[in-house]
């Protein structure tokens, strides 16, 4: 629930299910720990504190290991992509990336998750002019919402669709239209809500 209010900019609402969350799997050992931890990886790459946010999305990653979640595996690992890109170890980035990506693209993870993650991915791939990378996943992108019907409920599908054909449309030997492709993009990819207001972190007492 938490997660369908962030994708429809409801950020006051969801941040009120996210804090029911936290205070229900106060006390147990749980997956949903790990889901908690990922809008704090969030908030903290929206604040340039990479290394916080890389020991939170490192921590979610473990969770997921541990209880078998793919979805929250998956969405960690490329949270740590994007922490080890903002410190500057790209490569090392983009290899966590691509190792996401493989769960996405084999049909292992839910259909929100595989569409926030493509997001994800390809804006940050455009923003290290990972370009290639960055149009593969455009067009794995364009396939996999026209079989996605169902997401038009949720107001996703339109969004992933369209932030593909941006990625497509897109000159990448023009700087200017990089820039304000970039821009629609992480427009687009805010959706995901965990950057919009500040997120509790659970390791903080």
């Amino acid at each position: 629930m938490g997660l369908t209010l962030l994708l429809r900019d409801e950020t006051a609402r969801a941040n009120g299910w996210l804090a029911r969350a936290q205070r229900l799997a106060e006390g147990s050992d749980c997956v949903e720990h790990g889901y908690l931890l990922l809008p704090v990886a969030e908030q903290r790459l929206g604040e340039q504190h990479s290394d916080a946010a890389l020991t939170a999305a490192t921590g979610a990653a473990e969770i997921g290991d541990r209880f078998g979640d793919q979805d929250l595996t998956a969405c960690a690992r490329h949270l740590q992509g994007r922490a080890l890109i903002q410190q500057g170890r790209v490569q090392r980035g983009l290899r966590l990336l691509d190792e996401a990506m493989i769960a996405v693209s084999v049909g292992e993870l839910s259909p929100i998750v595989t569409g926030l993650i493509y997001c994800s991915v390809i804006d940050t791939c455009q923003q290290v002019f990972a370009l290639s990378r960055a149009r593969e996943w455009t067009f794995a992108l364009t396939r996999w919402c026209a079989q996605q019907p169902e997401m038009v409920e949720l107001g996703s599908a339109d969004d992933f669709a369209g932030l593909a054909r941006r990625k497509h449309d897109q000159d990448p030997g023009s700087n200017d239209r990089q820039a304000r492709a970039s821009g629609t993009t992480r427009s687009v990819a805010s959706r995901r809500g965990y950057s919009q207001a500040p997120a509790r972190d659970p390791t903080r007492r």
